[in-house]
């Protein structure tokens, strides 16, 4: 299964939207409301993730991954955290999104692209990421799989609905690109 990570383009932001939308129906059906799931609009992500990739900085990069020509994930990498809490200001870089398509998961693809975001934050001289996810969410193990250790919680809005959101962080992102390269050959195979 030959994957590439690459630099995103604005011709992604089609597929990144439906990417998006679609698991987040599917990861979280029945931990969040039903009527918000509902409520994600493809043609409302398009257009944010538009405006996003028109507006990176060099504080900021997203990562997609593709299999056989098809955009199959991607990741948002920031080298600031947007909301940080008191444990996590420790971190100074942050996954700030990361999604594979469902038929897709659990093949290597998001390790893959956790790697690249750490690799884009070593280049610049970014030495810990963190990362939020609802409490709820049933893949959070990845990050306990890739080494992050479970650093705070707090309150999230989600349509006037409070939730909460959990953070994961490495201190190191050396440490992420050691422990895990062995896990990317064996997927190459």
């Amino acid at each position: 299964m030959k994957v590439v990570i690459r630099d995103v383009r604005i011709s992604d932001a089609e597929i990144i939207a439906r990417i998006n939308v679609d698991t987040w129906r599917s990861a979280y059906a029945g931990l969040i409301d039903e009527k918000t799931l509902q409520n994600l609009s493809y043609s409302d992500k398009v257009n944010g993730w538009k405006n996003r990739i028109e507006s990176l900085d060099d504080r900021t990069q997203i990562f997609v991954a593709e299999l056989n020509n098809e955009l199959v994930g991607f990741a948002l990498a920031g080298q600031e955290q947007q909301d940080p809490s008191i444990k996590s200001k420790q971190y100074k870089g942050e996954l700030m999104a990361i999604y594979v398509s469902e038929k897709f998961q659990r093949k290597g693809i998001g390790t893959q692209l956790v790697l690249k975001v750490a690799d884009y934050f070593i280049s610049n001289n970014i030495n810990s990421t963190c990362v939020w996810t609802l409490k709820e969410n049933p893949y959070s193990d990845f990050y306990d799989k890739l080494g992050a250790e479970l650093i705070d919680s707090k309150p999230h809005l989600i349509d006037q609905k409070e939730y909460t959101l959990i953070s994961y962080g490495w201190k190191d992102n050396k440490s992420i690109m050691n422990s895990n390269q062995s896990k990317i050959a064996n997927n190459k195979k």
